[in-house]
Parts: C-alpha cells; sequence; structure tokens
C-alpha cells in the first residue's frame, strides 16, 4: 500500500491556530482533549464531526474513527483511540493514515 499526499482530504474541524503552524490530528486531538477532560465531552464532539465507534486499537479502552474518501481508491480515516477512567481521560491519540490504492 502507498500512501499518496495528493488524497489529503481537509479534515472535518477548523484549524484551531488559524494563521500560525498548523497542527497535526494528534496534536489538535491532545490540545483540544487534554489527560483528566471528560470523555462524556469528547465522544459528543466527536459524534457530532462525524465519527463512529470502532474496534479498540491495541490496549485503548475506546476508539473512534471517521472516514472520507474523495474518490475512486484514495481515503484518509481519521482515528482517536483513549482510555478513560469516572468518565476522565487517561490517554488519548490521533491518528490519520491516508491511502491510495
Amino acid at each position: 500500500m502507498a500512501v499518496v499526499t495528493a488524497c489529503s482530504l481537509t479534515p472535518p474541524w477548523p484549524d484551531p491556530l488559524e494563521g500560525s503552524k498548523p497542527l497535526s490530528f494528534g496534536e489538535w486531538v491532545q490540545d483540544r482533549f487534554p489527560m483528566g477532560s471528560g470523555e462524556t465531552a469528547l465522544v459528543r464532539e466527536l459524534s457530532s464531526e462525524g465519527f463512529e465507534p470502532a474496534e479498540p486499537e491495541g490496549d485503548r479502552s475506546r476508539t473512534a474513527k471517521l472516514t472520507r474518501s474523495p474518490g475512486f481508491g484514495c481515503a484518509t480515516t481519521w482515528i482517536v483511540p483513549w482510555r478513560a477512567v469516572a468518565d476522565r481521560i487517561t490517554s488519548i491519540e490521533g491518528n490519520e493514515p491516508s491511502a491510495c490504492f
């Protein structure tokens, strides 16, 4: 499988630092939902952006993903795996694999 930058899609969320160096998706997720923030708010916001529950990745307790496809053979999937205890996020990541076949 090859990763082709021409297949990149515009993320479904605004640039949190418009006019400055753009954050990676992982940086945006960790900035927007730092450890200790509420899991309920995370789930609500991801759902409002079109993310759906997904099979957990690795040792993560919960995962959400969103896939967009600009055309035949290309897709970007944004994946947010996290762990939470008592509605508080204890770890979180953001992954953005893109692929064209």
